[in-house]
């Protein structure tokens, strides 16, 4: 069963995030980017999501509920 937590994005939109495809989360100034296990995309783009919580708030969270 997927591992998700709701997190919120820098434009403050909220984004739902599988934890377990997760590689790893790069703390930045302003930001953390949370980068994916997919690696880069067929466009050479990195798979990488900005969000407003730093690395230790996201580990604490609380997962969503699983249906």
């Amino acid at each position: 069963m997927a591992h998700w937590k709701r997190l919120t994005g820098t434009d403050g939109d909220q984004i739902d995030v599988n934890m377990d495809v997760v590689a790893y989360l790069h703390p930045l100034k302003d930001h953390t980017a949370v980068c994916f296990v997919s690696g880069r995309s067929a466009e050479g783009r990195a798979m990488v999501v900005s969000v407003k919580e730093r690395p230790d708030a996201i580990h604490s969270a609380t997962p969503l509920r699983s249906s």
